[in-house]
């Protein structure tokens, strides 16, 4: 029997291990360029492929459309049945950015952060968040239709605003795997609707705009974008890039390789089918594990994710600094996971190698006994009964400290 199980399992998987713990030890023991230090950080206003793909708007297509130099929001079709939509978002044709609408325009500084006024503090940022069950139409019909409602042109604007400081958000070697589609037009808002679950529909059509953020499983189909990101933050900056300054050095070269590497191991967002990519990415984690396991953790090795994994908690870094960025200007917001992924997908014209870990709504709350006349109660909970709060004297509880921090070792 062992030696049917070495034949079968263990002499397969070595193929793999010997590889991968290679491929691992060369990367870590690689020297860095000394570029790569100041490509690291990222100005959002450089104006290239990478970051003018981040954001994706979706607006009537009637509207004037206005071009402003922080990120690119993208218009999309918001008109008609859905046939007539984008199902690209990894196009490098524009060379501008543009934002459909004047009431959708937000003005820049040089830094590529968007200068707001009257904007609270962080900590009042944090306080006053809440889950905001119920949202004030922007037409102001409460008929129980449940027919979309326009947004207003200044939460847009907040919103916008908010979108441009997401983007400050870190993620891991700054590859951000991500993608922002901000559904603004009443026939967009449509079609999201049909597949969110719940009350969640209600929040959809009655907002000014819900922002579903998208995870990309395959983030090193990117990376010659992400290179050229890096290359012209480096040059912007005044350092040499990684084969610039009449330097073409055999440790620049080394840098790339090993940044290739470790974002490729990482992520494991190779740039395969799924169907092959998810086995490869499963065993070469099971590969790691093995080593440690081997070793008896003597050679420490990282513990990889899943490629969903990996997207998805570098986008809710995204998700939650968009969150405190609309509490800060006053807007409120939804953070919600009853939908149908699919559906959004195919409505929405989404690739299927993003991910949808979040859908978060976004407007201003209803004041309590307004709108269809609903009690307090009703106003204030969730399909679950849950209040949220929208005061500081109904927010809701937290565990206690001594509950949820420990120091030094976990109790």
């Amino acid at each position: 029997m062992a030696a049917f199980l070495l034949k079968s399992f263990m002499i397969p998987h070595l193929v793999l291990i010997v590889p991968a713990f290679s491929l691992l030890y060369f990367a870590l023991s690689l020297p860095s360029a000394d570029a790569l230090a100041a490509r690291a950080s990222f100005d959002c206003s450089i104006s290239d492929t990478w970051q003018r793909n981040s954001l994706h708007i979706q607006e009537e297509p009637s509207l004037q459309r206005r071009r402003y130099t922080a990120v690119n929001l993208a218009t999309v079709n918001g008109s008609g049945d859905g046939a007539n939509h984008s199902n690209d978002l990894d196009n490098n044709e524009n060379d501008g950015v543009e934002v459909a609408g004047s009431s959708s325009a937000v003005s820049t500084n040089n830094s590529g952060v968007t200068p707001a006024s009257n904007v609270g503090s962080f900590d009042d940022a944090v306080h006053n968040r809440y889950a905001c069950t119920r949202y004030k139409r922007y037409d102001g019909i409460y008929d129980g239709s449940r027919n979309p409602s326009p947004s207003d042109p200044s939460a847009l604007k907040l919103a916008g605003e908010a979108l441009d400081l997401a983007c400050r958000a870190p993620t891991g070697f700054n590859v951000q795997p991500y993608k922002l589609l901000i559904v603004t037009s009443p026939a967009a808002k449509e079609r999201l609707s049909r597949f969110c679950i719940g009350r969640n529909k209600d929040r959809v059509l009655d907002s000014d705009c819900s922002v579903v953020f998208l995870a990309d499983r395959e983030a090193m189909r990117t990376w010659k974008d992400y290179r050229s990101m890096l290359v012209a933050a480096g040059e912007g900056g005044g350092s040499s890039g990684a084969d610039g300054g009449g330097r073409s050095s055999n440790k620049s070269r080394l840098g790339w390789l090993k940044l290739r590497v470790l974002v490729a191991l990482f992520s494991s967002g190779l740039p395969l089918p799924k169907v092959l990519g998810g086995p490869v990415s499963f065993f070469v984690r099971l590969a790691m594990r093995m080593v440690s396991w081997v070793t008896r953790s003597r050679l420490v090795v990282p513990t990889l994710s899943s490629p969903e994994c990996w997207s998805q908690k570098n986008t809710m870094l995204v998700a939650a600094t968009y969150m405190l960025a609309c509490s800060a200007r006053g807007l409120d917001t939804t953070p919600m996971e009853g939908y149908l992924s699919w559906g959004i997908r195919q409505s929405l014209g989404i690739p299927r190698r993003y991910t949808i870990p979040l859908v978060v709504s976004t407007g201003t709350a209803i004041p309590l006994g307004a709108g269809d006349g609903k009690n307090g109660a009703a106003a204030e909970s969730d399909d679950a009964g849950m209040g949220h709060g929208n005061t500081p004297e109904t927010k809701t509880p937290r565990f206690s400290r001594e509950a949820t921090i420990y120091e030094n070792a976990f109790p």
